[in-house]
């Protein structure tokens, strides 16, 4: 019998094999298509997360659009500014958001005692 940690471990594992594959294979393929995958990802941050955080009768959701769209614009500028000069430099963002959390959760396993939240 699988437990249920076992079982979303699975799911997320899966997910991120999946995504980690159309992550690359568009940043492979091109800069174009690699803004549009980033487009898809803020569009579905926005139809679907966005509104389970801020309630969009509330004034301030409007305001608060602005918190995921200028990250996700900056990567865009980043991508197409400097895909062709250094094949890299888009991905360090990306890099340094996975080593930080790769690490943090290992730290956490390792030696955490406490749930921060």
């Amino acid at each position: 019998m699988i437990s249920a940690n076992t079982s979303e471990f699975s799911k997320r594992l899966g997910t991120g094999i999946i995504l980690l594959i159309c992550f690359g294979g568009a940043y492979l393929h091109s800069a174009a298509l690699f803004v549009t995958f980033l487009v898809a990802v803020l569009s579905l941050v926005l139809f679907f997360e966005w509104p389970k955080l801020v309630p969009p009768t509330h004034f301030a959701s409007t305001l608060t659009l602005f918190y995921p769209i200028m990250p996700f614009m900056l990567l865009v500028w980043l991508t197409l500014t400097y895909y062709t000069i250094d094949f890299y430099v888009p991905l360090y963002p990306f890099f340094v958001a996975w080593t930080a959390d790769t690490c943090g959760y290992a730290v956490g396993k390792l030696y955490g005692a406490h749930k921060i939240c």
